[in-house]
């Protein structure tokens, strides 16, 4: 265990692992005990650049769902955090995916885009990595490049809890792309995995507006009001 470790601290390291069933749970109820757990281990090992990414992601998850902030300025928090662990540890594919994502989505910072192609490119079997690639060539406008980084995370993980987040994303790239039925299973995958996932039931509102299902459209939106 200590051979494999990526910090210096092993307290630190557990500290780190102790955080991330509460980071990877759907819900986001543990996610102030996640971010406690994850500043005591940036505290007891300041190199190790993890918990700085996985709390800057906590920060950036939240404002993107609409959650309740949890300080005074989430967005600069995250940043700030971000920011850190690129400094610290952008060799590894993870943090620098992790933190470039945060860029990203938060400050609009294209010159992170490159970042997480890059860390696609040094690790192409992190199913993680991909996601966040996918992501965020998705948003800039490249579906096709975002449909074959969740394809290839897909085939990775399938089964694994966190699927609902890849099978979304390769409905969302398939809705943008013109494919309103391939679009319909993967999200349909998604809801089957985790079926309060807002993002989903937003993908599939547009998928049925543009299919002219209107009543189906409308069900999905009941679903985003309550979810939201």
């Amino acid at each position: 265990r200590a051979r494999r470790q990526p910090a210096e601290s092993l307290d630190a390291y557990d500290l780190y692992l102790r955080a991330l069933p509460l980071f990877y749970d759907p819900g986001t109820t543990g996610h102030p005990e996640a971010i406690d757990l994850l500043r005591r281990s940036a505290e007891l090992d300041p190199k190790f650049a993890l918990p700085l990414a996985y709390s800057a992601w906590i920060y950036e998850r939240r404002i993107s769902m609409r959650e309740p902030p949890l300080g005074n300025n989430d967005a600069a928090t995250s940043v700030e955090l971000a920011r850190k662990s690129l400094a610290l540890g952008g060799d590894d594919p993870l943090v620098c995916a992790i933190s470039c994502w945060v860029l990203y989505r938060i400050a609009n910072d294209h010159v992170a885009l490159e970042g997480l192609r890059a860390a696609a490119e040094q690790n192409p079997n992190s199913a993680m990595i991909l996601i966040l690639a996918a992501a965020g060539v998705g948003l800039h406008g490249d579906s096709g490049q975002d449909l074959k980084f969740c394809l290839r995370a897909y085939e990775l993980s399938a089964g694994a809890p966190d699927e609902y987040l890849i099978t979304q994303g390769s409905g969302g790239a398939e809705l943008v792309l013109g494919n309103n039925e391939s679009a319909i299973k993967w999200c349909l995958k998604s809801l089957a995995t985790f079926n309060d996932y807002l993002f989903t039931y937003i993908t599939l509102v547009a998928v049925y507006a543009n299919l002219d299902r209107m009543d189906d459209g409308r069900t999905m939106l009941k679903r985003v009001r309550e979810v939201s």
